[in-house]
């Protein structure tokens, strides 16, 4: 029985209104339960700022906190979804930009061959080059995940909580790629 049990979200999740418009509760949302059954089959009733709104009780108790602290509350009240999809925009578009420098490099280096450069040090050039193309599309990839779990399902990453947005940028003068190194 949820009557009376208040819960705090955790993820973003549906609700109903009266006029059967679907709402998406924020990440932070506060909800007492008011009643057990609702106007919609298979659903609750529940008080959000006034508003009485109807939602599955699954929903709510998968995606709610019941014992929050008020200090949990002021935590999610301040993260501004617009800034956090601005940053992870950023370091997404950074990826990318880090990718394509990536990947014109790799093909300088093998649109070079016969490079002249002996065996040994001919082989670690492209091999330096593949594994930085490589590693951009794996970073630009987790980056890509990264937003859109926050714009689908309302997730911010852990990564995102304790690294400051910081833009990628290849070393693209670095001399182990360059011909005459």
């Amino acid at each position: 029985m949820l009557v009376g049990r208040r819960f705090m979200l955790t993820s973003p999740t549906v609700a109903v209104d009266a006029r059967r418009v679907i709402l998406i509760m924020p990440v932070g949302a506060i909800l007492t339960v008011t009643s057990d059954t609702s106007a919609e089959k298979n659903m609750i009733e529940v008080a959000w700022e006034d508003r009485k709104l109807a939602m599955f009780g699954s929903d709510l108790v998968e995606r709610g906190e019941e014992n929050f602290q008020s200090g949990a509350v002021a935590q999610h009240a301040q993260a501004n979804p617009e800034e956090i999809r601005q940053v992870l925009q950023e370091d997404f578009d950074a990826a990318q930009d880090r990718g394509i420098e990536a990947s014109k490099l790799f093909a300088e280096v093998m649109s070079d061959i016969p490079s002249g450069i002996p065996h040994p040090d001919g082989t670690d050039r492209i091999r330096l080059a593949s594994r930085e193309y490589s590693a951009s599309r794996d970073a630009a990839t987790a980056a890509m995940k990264r937003l859109s779990d926050f714009l689908i399902r309302g997730i911010v990453s852990p990564e995102l909580e304790h690294k400051p947005a910081v833009k990628e940028t290849p070393n693209t003068g670095d001399k182990k790629f360059s011909k005459g190194a």
